[in-house]
This record gives C-alpha cells, sequence and structure tokens, in this order.
C-alpha cells in the first residue's frame, strides 16, 4: 500500500517522495506523514481510500479542504491545501496539506517543558479561533456543506446507538433528556467545526499554529463548539480543567463573547453539554459498526467499542449535575477476587499468557504504529482478563438489583425513554450508579470520570 500511496502522491505533485510513514493518530481518518521535495506534507485519505458518510454530520474529503482553505483565508489558523484526490484515483479520497510544527497529542503536550504558561493562555487563544469560524460568511462556503440542527444530531446520534443492538440504561435517559430540552433551531445559523477540541489543535511552544480535522463541520448552533471542547472525554486525565484539560468555563465563554459579539446562553450551553458529551459515545458505537461490517477492521475499531462505558459516567455525572440530584453514598464496589486455578489451563490464565507474551515478546520488538497497536492489544487483553475475573458477578448484582425493584432490563430501558419511571429515585438511581461504576470498572479503569465519579459516590473505606 505505501508504495501506491507514494506513486499517486509523486504523479500529482511532481517531485519525489520520501519519509512517507502512517501516523498513530486519526481512528476516523488516515493521516501519513511525507516529504515532496523539500516540502514537509500531510496526506489525508478515507480509510482504505473508501470515502463513505460517517452519519454524524460527515462531509466529502474534497468538501473538507475546500472548507479548510475557506477557514484560512477568513483568518482562521489552519493549513494550506496542496492537493485533492477524487475518490476514483489511485488512492481513493484524500487530500494534501501543509505540515506545520507543533504537537496534537495533549498527553504529550501537557508533559512538555515550558507549556505550562502556553496552556494557560491558549482557552483565549481558542474562543478567538470559535469567533472565527463562527463569522464566515455562509455565502463563502462549498455548497455541500450540511446544516445539522440539535434535533438532527440527536436522530443521527441515535440511529448509530440503536445499530449497536444493545440498550443501555443510561443512553436510554439522555436521550430522552435530551429530547425534552432540545432548544429551537439556532437562526441563523453558523459554520460548526463540530470537533473543536485538544487532539485536533497543533500546539507548540509559540501557541497554536493549525485547526485540524474538519470531517464534521457543519452549519449549525455555536453553543455546540464552545460545549464540545468541554466534554468530558477531551480533557485528557485533567478532569479538573473542563475547557479541554486547560482552562475553565467561566473566562473562556466571556473570551469568545468578547471577541464574537455574541451573548451565550447558559440554558442552550447547559444542553449542547449533554449532546456534545454524547457525541463520543455515538462515534465509538460507528467505528465499531464500522468493524463488524468490515468498512476498516483494524484494531483499533473493535477497542474503541468499549469506550461506550466511558460516556455513561460521564453521562449520568453531568445529568446529576444539572439536575442539582443528591443522593446518599455507596459502599465500595466489591471487586471479586481471583479464583486458585486448578486443573486444565483456565480462561483467565490463557489471558494472562496471552498478555505476557504481548508484553515481553511484540511490544518491546515492535517501533511505530505497530507498537502503537500492540499497545491497544494489551489494553483489550486487560479488559479480557477484568471481564473473566469481574463480569459474571457484576451481572449477578445488576439482576438482583433490578429484581429487588421489579424491573427486567428491557422493562428498566422502556421507563426511561419513555419518562414512566423516574431515575432521579434513590433506589433507580443507586442502581444506575452502580451499573456504570461496574461497567467502567471492566472497560477502562484508569478513565479519569471513574475516580471523579467513585470521590463523589462512594464511601471512603474506613482504616
Amino acid at each position: 500500500m505505501t508504495d501506491s500511496i507514494a506513486s499517486a502522491l509523486s504523479s500529482a505533485l511532481n517531485a519525489p517522495i520520501t519519509n512517507l510513514h502512517r501516523l498513530t493518530a486519526g481512528a476516523s481518518m488516515e493521516s501519513w506523514a511525507f516529504n515532496a521535495g523539500d516540502a514537509a506534507l500531510i496526506l489525508r485519505r478515507a480509510p482504505g481510500g473508501a470515502e463513505t458518510n460517517t452519519g454524524i454530520g460527515g462531509i466529502a474529503l474534497s468538501t473538507e479542504a475546500a472548507l479548510i482553505e475557506t477557514a484560512r483565508n477568513n483568518g482562521v489558523t489552519a493549513p494550506e491545501v496542496r492537493h485533492i484526490f477524487a475518490p476514483d484515483s489511485p488512492i481513493g479520497a484524500a487530500y494534501v496539506m501543509a505540515r506545520l510544527p507543533g504537537e496534537a497529542l495533549p498527553p504529550r503536550l501537557f508533559k512538555m517543558d515550558g507549556m505550562a504558561p502556553v496552556l494557560a493562555a491558549l482557552p483565549d487563544r481558542l474562543a478567538q479561533e470559535m469567533a472565527a469560524i463562527h463569522a464566515i460568511s455562509l455565502d463563502a462556503l462549498p455548497a455541500d456543506v450540511p446544516t445539522a440542527g440539535a434535533a438532527d444530531l440527536i436522530d443521527s446520534y441515535h440511529t448509530a446507538y440503536a445499530a449497536i443492538g444493545e440498550r443501555r440504561p443510561v443512553y436510554e435517559l439522555a436521550f430522552r433528556w435530551l429530547r425534552e430540552n432540545c432548544p429551537p433551531a439556532y437562526d441563523p445559523p453558523v459554520l460548526v467545526h463540530g470537533d473543536f477540541r485538544m487532539g485536533n489543535l497543533l500546539i507548540d511552544e509559540h501557541g497554536l499554529t493549525a485547526v485540524l480535522d474538519w470531517e464534521i463541520a457543519h452549519l449549525g448552533d455555536p453553543h455546540q463548539d464552545l460545549a464540545y471542547i468541554c466534554a468530558p472525554s477531551w480533557r485528557f486525565g485533567r478532569r479538573d480543567k473542563p475547557v479541554g484539560g486547560i482552562g475553565e468555563i467561566a473566562p473562556f465563554i466571556n473570551a469568545y463573547e468578547s471577541a464574537s459579539g455574541r451573548t451565550v446562553d447558559h440554558a442552550r450551553f447547559q444542553f449542547w453539554r449533554v449532546l456534545t458529551t454524547l457525541f463520543w459515545g455515538s462515534a465509538c458505537m460507528t467505528m465499531l459498526g464500522d468493524w463488524r461490517d468490515g468498512t476498516e477492521r483494524s484494531i483499533e475499531r473493535a477497542a474503541i467499542g468499549r469506550r461506550i462505558s466511558e460516556v455513561e459516567i460521564d453521562l449520568l455525572l453531568l445529568l446529576a449535575g444539572i439536575e442539582a440530584l443528591a443522593a446518599d453514598r455507596l459502599a465500595p464496589l466489591s471487586i471479586p477476587a481471583r479464583a486458585t486455578q486448578t486443573g486444565q489451563t483456565s480462561l483467565t490464565e490463557m489471558i494472562t499468557a496471552l498478555s505476557e507474551w504481548n508484553d515481553s515478546e511484540v511490544t518491546p520488538k515492535a517501533s511505530g504504529r505497530d507498537r502503537f497497536q500492540s499497545r491497544i492489544a494489551a489494553n483489550l487483553i486487560a479488559q479480557l482478563s477484568r471481564e473473566a475475573q469481574m463480569g459474571r458477578d457484576f451481572a449477578f448484582a445488576r439482576r438482583d438489583r433490578l429484581k429487588a425493584l421489579r424491573l427486567k432490563p428491557d422493562g428498566l430501558c422502556d421507563g426511561l425513554a419513555d419518562g414512566s419511571l423516574d431515575w432521579r429515585t434513590p433506589a433507580l438511581f443507586n442502581h444506575l450508579r452502580l451499573s456504570v461504576l461496574e461497567r467502567l470498572s471492566i472497560d477502562q479503569p484508569t478513565y479519569h470520570g471513574l475516580s471523579a465519579a467513585q470521590h463523589l459516590w462512594i464511601h471512603e473505606k474506613s482504616g
């Protein structure tokens, strides 16, 4: 594949191609770094070259490229687009853009020497960038940029949710809350980036160098971008800094109002905080669907389906906060102990052997993307181990709690979806809290939302 991509790039750019390699970043699109002569460039390509609509506001790569150029010409810090490949090109749908200096991955940025003052000043700059995006005249945009209001996105996310074939109580609750609290369409709509967050922003020691990843840009409500960067999924462990892990909400909104001349509506902002939190769960479901139907059979897409439980705990924390819901603290979770193994090799022992082999033989010898995927494999193996240890006991605990509530799983989901069950009653809220704690203890025990929920909801163990 690398040779065919290099050949297509060389022909299109009329230059020798060197140092072509796929970057680890990008769960929904391929990103390749390379040099064309003296130019440092990036190829952004649909997975496998086969362009498909994501179902959550996705636009064609050619439209994305044109939109980036429009934004750049209207004062937004965006990279220059050098070439656009049509879907019927030898490498499929793709475009080439300038490779600018800086780092995008927040875990690296947060650890880099000398970056603290840069990150501290960044929220004001990001507010100004959002204001510039929202100010672009609709007449200047490509004609096929779609409109996606709140109601449209709720329907789109629910389609992705329904497609996985598993009902989840907290998602049922969130969808009902969103429909009941959905504001009127924003009029007139503005250009919304749709994925404006840490991870899609290139930053160096001088500050922002590029706003990246415009694939779900659309016409809609500016409150969406403001809320999106505040979603818990995009804080990368720094939960005490709700604006992307780098800042506080009130001064960020003040900076945006000053730069844009718009007044931020608190109720709209709160609504969009819930919807943009839900978005990541929907995106994970969509990418899991891509793996299941063979659109992209990568280990990342298989693994990402287990991240929907992160969103469950974030949604429940957020909704409980909005509703000012107080509740008694729970006893600590009872984590089942590992059983002593006898007889033939057990499931947990086979998982342990696989984990030790991957850690000792695969990861140390891998490099680049192979090393990245080996680490994903290690996470999957660890999930399997926790599932084998705790899954059965947690499932029994959920069954017993539902029995005490005189509910069955479908009855719980039906009641939360149609509002006939009040999730705020102590017994039901306790069941929901325990269920998300149990799921995340298996799926992603290091996720910062789990520790936040444990701090808020669980009694500390006495000495």
